[in-house]
């Protein structure tokens, strides 16, 4: 009788050994699931508040950030194995596995900071560096988007404007076919004698010293179309930016409180800050500009220097760079642009595709209906639909709009630094009796 139970015994065993493997298994695959999970509702999360800004800077309505600092959960489903099994010829023939299962919603809470303070405002509110256009250029982001994105102005001393704009008459009228000549004509179309600034302010020196700002609106279609008449004659000029090292680390020194005792301890305290790099620009294209542009920068730091000690000296060309909280707000006159203004537009730029050509820099659809198979849809503090369109993937002139974004919310994130968090807040996640 006992030795007859034994393959019974066996086959019991080895269900209960599949059954913790099972187990096992299943709680690895669901790891699994929750991290993917987690990791597609934080990128559909981040991209929804960004563009939710940009909807409600285009809106005139304030605009918020907060940023995901953590998150605490555990397993959906965990179970225990505890089998009771009869032993000896006399035991009653039952078998108990023991199995237990608990169930749980995941994820239990979720941190968020408010940035929406000194602190984090600082950062967000500060213009980005010039090297940094450069930096997304190295890695092959197209300069057009770019300098559309990261530029809020630029200052031309006018012996170099006028350098560049007859660099641009001279090209086109060689190449009226090339997609800049192209684009530069339809601008030139669509706003008459308005398709590129050219007054003069600003008057330092005596040959440089009067400048042209071309300014980066959003506010209108001309407006938007004299800065992108600007960025053709850079391109066609052979605009560049070389980052250079910084010629000397920057240093800072703290000193103790004179009220504590004297020790080895107390002497100076040399803080070295990381350099922030150099950075000279130069029209590879145009000799005529920079050369220009080599004199003007030496004759508006001797103006400078003699005229207005302390003040930092102009150049020949000096960018204006956009914060990230700016870069934000000038979507949202985009935004406004193409959906409530009178003359609505679509903002074009030019990226490379076997050459030049036009492609949409930044596209917000508003209403329910253009929502579908949108790339990324919001819905307003108001209750209207906004949505970004899906691109044409694998497209050269594709929209640009979600690599806008993503550069965006780069520049946000690198703006705020840990220290600015303040306590975050917790959203508890509870399960329904």
């Amino acid at each position: 009788m006992y030795f007859a139970q034994l393959p019974a015994l066996r086959l019991r065993s080895l269900l209960i050994l599949g059954t913790a493997l099972l187990t096992a298994s299943c709680a690895q695959q669901q790891i699994q699931f929750q991290s993917n999970g987690f990791n597609r509702a934080i990128e559909q999360t981040t991209n929804e508040l960004l563009l939710l800004n940009v909807v409600r800077s285009s809106k005139d309505l304030p605009i918020y950030f907060t940023k995901l600092t953590g998150f605490t959960g555990g397993n959906m489903l965990s179970g225990t194995v505890a089998p009771r099994i009869p032993f000896g010829p006399q035991a009653v023939a039952s078998y108990d596995l023991g199995l237990s299962t608990q169930w749980s919603s995941g994820v239990s809470s979720m941190q968020f900071a408010d940035l929406n303070q000194q602190e984090g405002l600082n950062g967000l509110r500060t213009p980005i560096d010039f090297y940094v256009l450069d930096r997304y250029g190295n890695d092959n982001y197209p300069f057009w988007v770019l300098a559309t994105l990261m530029f809020e102005s630029f200052e031309v001393s006018s012996p170099i404007n006028t350098a560049l704009l007859n660099r641009e008459e001279t090209y086109c009228r060689a190449n009226k076919t090339s997609s800049v000549c192209e684009f530069i004509a339809y601008i030139k179309k669509r706003c008459g004698d308005r398709w590129i600034s050219r007054n003069l302010a600003d008057f330092y020196g005596a040959t440089y010293g009067a400048f042209v700002t071309h300014r980066n609106s959003g506010k209108s279609e001309c407006g938007y179309l004299k800065f992108q008449s600007f960025i053709a004659l850079l391109g066609i000029s052979g605009f560049v930016i070389d980052t250079l090292p910084a010629a000397e680390k920057d240093k800072a020194k703290a000193t103790r409180s004179k009220s504590r005792r004297k020790s080895e301890d107390d002497d100076d305290i040399e803080i070295k800050k990381k350099p922030k790099p150099d950075t000279k620009v130069r029209f590879l294209n145009n000799p005529t500009a920079d050369d220009f542009l080599s004199k003007a920068d030496k004759e508006l730091e001797k103006y400078f220097k003699e005229k207005r000690p302390g003040v930092l000296a102009k150049h020949g060309v000096n960018p204006t760079m956009r914060s990230p909280k700016r870069m934000i707000e000038f979507l949202g006159e985009l935004t406004a642009a193409q959906n409530y203004a009178e003359n609505k537009f679509q903002p074009m730029t030019l990226v490379p595709a076997g050459g030049d050509d036009r492609a949409p820099f930044f596209t917000v659809v508003r209403g329910e209906q253009a929502s579908r198979g949108a790339a990324l849809v919001i819905r307003d503090p108001q209750g209207e639909v906004f949505s970004i369109p899906a691109p044409k993937l694998g497209a050269a002139n594709r929209d640009h709009s979600m690599v806008v974004l993503s550069i965006v919310n780069d520049l946000v994130n690198a703006s705020t630094s840990k220290g600015a968090y303040p306590a975050p807040s917790i959203v508890e996640f509870r399960a329904l009796n």
